[in-house]
């Protein structure tokens, strides 16, 4: 996986780093700090996290989840993915909130995100750098 930082115009531009044991991305700082401050974002100081290829996104598919409180700030944090409205808003709010791609893999499922992206509400850069990457997602919105 890997970091997109979009700017005004549209240019993108991909940091790749080393992946810790955590599972998660070191960038580094010099070129985080330069580039997100610089750039649009998906989420106001916060890049937007795109898996490399769809396949790697092996998230749950059914039953409840209980998100993080890294990424869902509420006292309730359970999602039941068998209810296509919370499914829906755990999605929203793992693709605009995550930091790092094990957050993505480990929460959104390719059949899924296939399935429901084109009714996901997403910021428009957030919507733009996944699609860029992956063009069958604006095919299925």
């Amino acid at each position: 996986m890997y970091i997109m930082l979009s700017n005004e115009g549209g240019d993108r531009q991909i940091l790749s780093g080393g992946v810790n044991e955590a599972g998660i991305t070191a960038l580094p700082r010099r070129s985080i700090l330069t580039l997100v401050s610089a750039t649009r974002t998906g989420r106001p100081g916060r890049p937007v996290v795109v898996a490399d290829s769809l396949d790697e996104l092996t998230g749950p598919e059914h039953g409840v989840v209980q998100l993080p409180l890294r990424l869902f700030w509420q006292p309730d944090r359970s999602f039941d993915l068998d209810d296509p409205d919370e499914l829906r808003w755990m999605y929203e709010n793992v693709l605009r909130e995550a930091i790092s791609p094990a957050e993505v893999s480990r929460w959104i499922s390719r059949r899924v995100l296939v399935r429901v992206w084109g009714d996901l509400n997403l910021p428009r850069r957030v919507r733009g750098d996944w699609e860029a990457h992956h063009p069958q997602l604006r095919a299925a919105a």
